[in-house]
C-alpha cells in the first residue's frame, strides 16, 4: 500500500462499523505521511480491536513511531497489538510505553517480536511503566536480545505480580542464558 494507497482507503475505514480486525501486515508503512494516516484512522475507527501492523519498519522513525503510538493510545476499544518487526528498538518500545500508561483502556495481547528489543527497552515497558502491563493476557517478546538482564526484570515483575492477568509470555529466541533462566 504505502502512505498513498493507506490514503487511498482510510476514509472508508473511518466510517467502517464492521470490521474488528485489521492487517496491514508488510505494506511499507515506514513513512511520517503513513503514521499519519494510521495515527487518525486509529482514533476515526473504534470497532477495531485488533491491529497487525508486522513488518512495516516505522519505528526506525521517531516521529512517526510517535504518530502511530498516539492514535493506539486514544483507540479504547483496541485489545490486540501485533507491531513485531517494526523495528522499534528500546527508543520505540519507550513511546509506546509511555503512551499506553496513560491510556483509559488497556491492551490485552500485544506482540514486539524481532524489534531489536534489549534489556533496557523490557524495563521500560515493564518496570517505568507498570500500568501497561497489568491487564496484559498475552506479551510475546521473542527475537529480542533481552538476555539474562531482561529475563531477570520479567522475572522480578512476575514475581511482584505486576502482570497479574498474564496467560502467555513468549521469549524464544531471546538470548536468555543459564542465568537468566
Amino acid at each position: 500500500l504505502r502512505s498513498a494507497g493507506l490514503a487511498e482507503i482510510a476514509p472508508a475505514l473511518y466510517r467502517n462499523t464492521s470490521i474488528k480486525s485489521l492487517d496491514l501486515e508488510l505494506n511499507g508503512l515506514d513513512d511520517i505521511e503513513s503514521a499519519n494516516v494510521l495515527r487518525e484512522l486509529i482514533r476515526c475507527n473504534e470497532t477495531i480491536t485488533s491491529l497487525c501492523l508486522v513488518d512495516n519498519t516505522f519505528g526506525s522513525n521517531a516521529a512517526a513511531t510517535l504518530s502511530i503510538v498516539e492514535g493506539v493510545r486514544s483507540n479504547t476499544a483496541l485489545q490486540k497489538l501485533d507491531l513485531g518487526s517494526c523495528k522499534l528498538g528500546d527508543h520505540g518500545i519507550s513511546i509506546l510505553a509511555n503512551a499506553l500508561a496513560i491510556r483509559n483502556a488497556s491492551i490485552l495481547e500485544l506482540d514486539l517480536q524481532w524489534n531489536d528489543i534489549t534489556s533496557v527497552g523490557v524495563r521500560a515497558l515493564v518496570d517505568d511503566n507498570a500500568e501497561v502491563v497489568k491487564t496484559l493476557t498475552k506479551l510475546c517478546v521473542s527475537g529480542n536480545r533481552i538476555r539474562c538482564e531482561g529475563a531477570t526484570t520479567l522475572a522480578n515483575a512476575l514475581g511482584d505480580n505486576a502482570m497479574p492477568s498474564l496467560k502467555q509470555l513468549q521469549l524464544g529466541c531471546c538470548g536468555i542464558g543459564d542465568d537468566g533462566l
